[in-house]
């Protein structure tokens, strides 16, 4: 068993400010380097032309932090003619992932989705593996994937986060938990065989009532399962 505390800090990060940190900052200090950055079309508007809009592009200014807790432990207990059982355990803790775009605005993502804090970014995720050998070299394996719920980041008690509106069935993400199979099976010194199933309940991903900022359609694919059951099979031979 392994407990990993890590603290990571990058200074001089090369990446946008955020339409609404602009938005925010314009409105709270009246600075020119914020204000000159909103365009508006006729009427005032900020979508319905082409000349609406929020300069957002990449500056090298800002800084990015985080920390917490990698968590693995293993464990094997020979069953004797019955075989092996193993267990496997990795998990993370996030702490804290603050995001500091320029030197007036920090906000703390850990936990949070949405427009400013990007992709869904759990406090817990884990895998638990269970895997039965039996003396014949044939495996059956389950796992258990987790990630714990998120808020949309305009929840965050945090003035920089929560200056957007709130939008019905897109505040929250509820904790996920996906399970996988897989059959596998050592056919003398150089074959093994496995056929599984990832999601083996095809459970949907979560989908919100809004498109998802930095997501796709609706979703997060590059977190969630996307696709429901994914069905694999495949051989390895060693020489």
């Amino acid at each position: 068993m392994s407990i990993d505390y890590f603290n990571i800090r990058l200074k001089n990060s090369i990446g946008p400010l955020g339409a609404d940190v602009i938005i925010s900052q314009c409105i709270a200090t009246g600075q020119p380097f914020y204000c000159s950055k909103v365009h508006r079309g006729n009427g005032g508007t900020l979508y319905l032309s082409p000349n609406g809009y929020i300069e957002d592009v990449n500056v090298n200014a800002g800084g990015l932090s985080t920390r917490g807790f990698d968590i693995n432990a293993s464990y094997t207990q020979p069953l004797g003619s019955w075989g092996s059982a193993a267990l496997s355990f990795v998990g993370t803790y996030l702490d804290s992932l603050n995001v500091n775009p320029d030197g007036n605005v920090k906000y703390d993502c850990a936990g949070f989705f949405g427009a400013q804090c990007g992709t869904p970014s759990p406090k817990w995720r884990h895998k638990f593996r269970l895997t039965y050998t039996a003396p014949g070299g044939i495996g059956l394996s389950g796992q258990w994937r987790y990630f714990s719920k998120v808020d949309r980041d305009v929840l965050s008690s945090d003035p920089d986060l929560a200056a957007a509106a709130r939008t019905a069935g897109s505040d929250r993400i509820k904790a996920q938990n996906y399970f996988d199979l897989v059959l596998t099976a050592r056919i003398g010194d150089h074959y093994q065989f496995r056929l599984g199933a990832n999601n083996i309940f095809d459970k949907i991903p979560p989908v919100l009532t809004t498109p998802a900022p930095f997501g796709n359609g609706n979703t997060y694919p590059q977190v969630y399962d996307s696709l429901g059951r994914y069905i694999f099979a495949g051989v390895t031979l060693d020489f």
